[in-house]
């Protein structure tokens, strides 16, 4: 983990971190969270790729194209209207490769709830964005406030601990997702509970 946290930002991980926990707090398909404090005090979640996974998941883009070949063999029509979506995949897979584009699209979905009424709609139930650390991210690691007192939405004994009821942060995370979908036409695609979090 060390090593692509170094990689990643070109120094010592000890030039930027005070420490970083070694048992992860969370993982995912392409990333780990570990717990960490930078040098200035601050506690924060860190993001990091699994090693090697970007040079695994290229490799499964370049078989699409063989497979294509051999499809087309038998069915011609089928592999035609299949070309959008294999340009579709290239392109999301590349993007779930950088950790920066999911920051991005992380403080572009924060925007717009702090320009929706939605809070004052559910102000009992607040969604939490923690905020990204843009001088510690890279393509490979993110570095992200710790968002003290939100909790995973999957956790029904902790939001109904927080002082909500669950169903009501369901109902707030619903709304909020359908509002950004259908009245500002975008929404951050990997709204996990690691993402996501009520407050």
């Amino acid at each position: 983990m060390l090593p692509v946290i170094e990689r990643a930002l070109g120094r010592p991980w000890d030039e930027v971190f005070a420490l970083v926990e070694r048992d992860a707090v969370g993982a995912a398909s392409i990333a780990q969270a570990h717990r960490a404090t930078l040098q200035s005090g601050e506690d924060v979640i860190i993001k990091i790729q699994h090693d090697k996974i970007a040079v695994k998941m290229r490799a499964d883009l370049f078989i699409l194209p063989v497979l294509q070949s051999i499809l087309a063999l038998g069915a011609p029509n089928l592999v035609s209207s299949m070309k959008p979506l294999l340009v579709l995949c290239r392109e999301m897979v590349t993007q779930e490769l950088d950790m920066r584009i999911e920051g991005y699209n992380r403080e572009r979905l924060a925007a717009i709830f702090e320009r929706s009424d939605f809070d004052g709609r559910h102000a009992h139930a607040n969604v939490v964005f923690p905020k990204v650390f843009w001088e510690w991210t890279a393509e490979r690691v993110m570095v992200q406030e710790l968002a003290v007192g939100a909790v995973s939405l999957n956790d029904v004994a902790a939001v109904e601990g927080a002082g909500v009821p669950y169903g009501v942060a369901v109902d707030a995370v619903l709304q909020f997702f359908c509002e950004s979908v259908f009245v500002h036409g975008y929404t951050h695609n990997d709204m996990h509970p690691g993402n996501l979090m009520i407050r």
